[in-house]
């Protein structure tokens, strides 16, 4: 059987008659892949009409050279069980579509699950490289340990390809073709052993996408060991998995040019510290600057730091969820004249309490004497979550001695849910004030027989310089 292509006079007609009876067509709703939806070329608007005719049949004429997804979306014949071929099969069952005669089913092939490419296990690589083809153009999403983690769109030619980011030991990843609002079935599914062999200790820069994990070489679950400051570098990301240790050296610093994403775990949280917990020995803490690309930090501990997290710049701010900064407390010391009530010391938190924190403090004896010049003074202070900073007062007590500046010194110890900074001894000086006593004069009695009348001028207390006052 000999099928015959309808004359060209006769699909401009078509068109004519389509652009004045508005009812002899239908719209069909914009997805990734419509049947017969051709035109305009190059970009289909999801409308099926005679342009849609005139497109196909010029396909199927030989004047263009369809794209993949223009062979899927004009193979429509025969209905139902499209059959791979363009030809004038498809040209009539359109036409019966455009005039709403016959309804095109979705297209076929449009969701058909992807094909991974087999890779290379065991591997060092993190992330690792996944490649595949799907349909053309349609998005693809990678799962990883059955979690979605990322989705891209195919080639033109049905390519794509993923970073796939790795756990310590086995890891089974698959993909889906997501279209028309509708997941595929999983692709092949392959198996990635992937085993740490990254040097622990680090310093300089991070210029690549990195993958940090616990398990080190041997599968020993050592600490990274930041010898100095970190960056990482603009346009590259740090990724860090569940469990992982990194210990600062001290007043280094991790600085954020790029991504740097926290990938802990409610039993496993990644967990940033100092390499020593000495007072006097913390790092400086995690720096997003006002250049990186984002912050993503969850289930980690923060700890032993001078200033925890800082965000340079408000729009990557929000994304820490689930994280502990804990804060450390330092004291700072004062001054008071003898004469006031009490001496104050402020105690401060580098970050705002999100626990209750306490430490302890006792007031200890130096050139001042306790009890004499300052009253013993010991207790707990207590930091409700949103507070930054508190006052301790210790009263002062007056002498009538003339002395030089005295002090004394608060020392903090055993914080609950903070640590303590390398200032944790804060020194109050006395200042001394001369005491000035006062003046009086006694009556007396005198004979007028008497050469002269005495009166006594006292001294509320001995004077401590020479002290004079006029009389008349």
């Amino acid at each position: 059987m000999v099928c015959m292509l309808p004359p060209a006079s006769w699909l401009y007609r078509l068109a004519f008659l389509t652009t004045i009876i508005i009812g002899f067509y239908h719209s069909i709703s914009h997805a990734d892949i419509i049947a017969g939806d051709l035109a305009p070329y190059g970009t289909p608007d999801g409308i099926l009409n005679s342009a849609d005719v005139l497109i196909l049949q010029r396909i199927v004429m030989g004047n263009i050279t369809p794209t993949a997804n223009e062979l899927l979306a004009g193979d429509v014949a025969p209905l139902n069980n499209p059959d791979g071929q363009l030809d004038a099969g498809d040209l009539v069952v359109l036409q019966r579509a455009v005039f709403g005669l016959v309804s095109l089913p979705p297209v076929s092939g449009a969701n058909n699950p992807p094909v991974l490419n087999t890779g290379t296990s065991p591997t060092n690589n993190n992330p690792y490289p996944v490649t595949g083809t799907a349909t053309p153009d349609a998005e693809v999403r990678l799962y990883v340990n059955n979690l979605l983690q990322t989705s891209t769109l195919a080639a033109a030619d049905g390519s794509f390809s993923f970073n796939a980011i790795l756990l310590d030991g086995s890891n089974n990843l698959y993909t889906t073709l997501f279209s028309n609002n509708t997941e595929s079935t999983p692709s092949n599914s392959i198996t990635m052993d992937y085993v740490n062999t990254i040097d622990r200790n680090i310093s300089g820069s991070i210029d690549t996408d990195t993958v940090w994990t616990a398990a080190g070489p041997g599968g020993s679950n050592a600490p990274y060991i930041i010898q100095d400051n970190l960056v990482v570098s603009s346009l590259s990301r740090l990724i860090i998995q569940p469990g992982t240790v990194l210990q600062f050296a001290s007043g280094s610093e991790l600085q954020i040019d790029g991504s740097l994403i926290v990938q802990g775990s409610q039993t496993a949280p990644v967990i940033f510290t100092a390499n020593s917990t000495s007072p006097g020995q913390e790092w400086t803490g995690i720096r997003i600057t006002n250049i990186a690309t984002s912050a993503i930090i969850d289930w980690a501990i923060v700890e032993y730091s001078l200033n925890g997290i800082q965000f340079e710049n408000s729009q990557t701010a929000g994304n820490v969820t689930n994280t502990v900064v804990v804060p450390g407390i330092s004291i700072t010391g004062s001054s008071a004249s003898e004469t006031d009530p009490f001496a104050a010391v402020t105690v401060s938190l580098s970050a705002t309490a999100t626990d209750v924190v306490s430490v302890n403090y006792a007031t200890v004896a130096d050139s001042a004497t306790e009890g004499l010049d300052y009253t013993v003074t010991t207790g707990t202070l207590t930091f409700n979550p949103g507070d930054t900073s508190l006052s301790i007062h210790v009263p002062l007590l007056q002498d009538n001695l003339q002395e030089s500046t005295e002090q004394f010194s608060v020392n903090l110890s055993s914080p609950a849910n903070a640590t303590l900074k390398s200032i944790n001894t804060a020194s109050v000086q006395i200042i001394d004030v001369p005491p000035v006593p006062s003046l009086s004069i006694t009556s007396t009695l005198a004979s007028e027989a008497d050469a002269f009348a005495t009166f006594n001028v006292v001294l509320s207390f001995p004077a401590l310089q020479v002290t004079t006052v006029n009389y008349t």
